[in-house]
């Protein structure tokens, strides 16, 4: 059976479809945003609270992946969200000349790169290995304004936020504490998380003999590091520990009771292929 508008409909003016065609939006942030205008547009609402565990069955994307793309969607202004709430409340803005986007017909300004001209031929093809490295190197290096560009990643600067906050020595150039900001960096976290995270679990920690010995880089910035931030922003909106576990708990057997539909229906499929 096709899909009928009798069993229901999503009304969105052309104005903001018109205006959604003439942006780029990543595809998990595009399913994200989709499932906003469903819970809202959808039942004839403007907003709706939207649990993280209920955008994860909708689309089928980890917990961390739907973080990132709401975070993405709220710096974009296309998705407002209020966090006043046990379960935040989500409004999709149709003020489209508020989005923060790239327009699909505005074109990538690459980097320019300094060309080093050398009239002497000979010179050139004596030029040895090292000294050809060096300026295929600068070359890589140098920006439009001539200098060469600084790492994006503020390493030294979370480091010093952490040594302030816990009165401690770390330094900015060790592998593993190096290694776990930028992979944290990576998935989508900026300074202002990490200088979030760094003063929660402070607050938790410094004052506990037991715990206090983890608040080091490889504690705060590893692989938890998203839950502390979790924790940190609901403790702000005044959710309690135990709530928090208890959402993440019926998110996950949510997603886990929607893939056993999904193995079921998959399985059904194979076996009547088989007959």
């Amino acid at each position: 059976m096709t899909p009928q508008l009798e069993n229901g409909y999503t009304m969105i003016a052309n104005e903001i479809l018109d205006a959604l065609c003439k942006f780029r939006i990543p595809g998990e942030q595009r399913q994200c945003l989709d499932f906003v205008l469903r819970k809202t547009y959808g039942f004839k609402k403007s907003e709706d609270q939207i649990s993280n565990g209920q955008f994860c069955v909708a689309t089928g994307l980890t917990k961390g992946n739907v973080s990132r793309a709401i975070k993405w969607l709220s710096e974009k202004q296309l998705v407002i969200k209020n966090d006043n709430t046990k379960i935040p409340t989500y409004r999709f803005n149709k003020n489209y000349s508020e989005w923060l986007l790239l327009s699909k017909k505005q074109p990538v300004i690459k980097k320019a790169t300094v060309v080093i001209k050398n009239d002497n031929k000979l010179l050139s093809k004596v030029m040895d290995t090292k000294e050809k490295k060096e300026t295929i190197q600068k070359k890589k290096e140098t920006t439009l304004s001539g200098c060469v560009a600084p790492d994006p990643v503020p390493v030294k600067k979370i480091v010093e936020i952490l040594n302030t906050h816990c009165r401690s020595s770390f330094k900015a150039s060790t592998q593993a504490t190096v290694r776990h900001i930028k992979a944290r960096w990576r998935e989508g976290w900026r300074e202002s998380d990490f200088e979030e995270v760094i003063s929660f679990k402070v607050g938790q920690w410094l004052t506990d003999p037991k715990m206090s010995q983890y608040l080091r880089p490889e504690t705060l910035f590893g692989n938890k590091f998203e839950g502390y931030l979790t924790a940190a922003r609901a403790e702000k909106g005044g959710v309690t520990a135990q709530a928090i576990a208890e959402s993440d708990s019926v998110a996950d057997r949510m997603i886990a009771e929607n893939r056993a539909r999904m193995e079921k229906i998959k399985r059904e499929k194979e076996n009547a292929s088989k007959v």
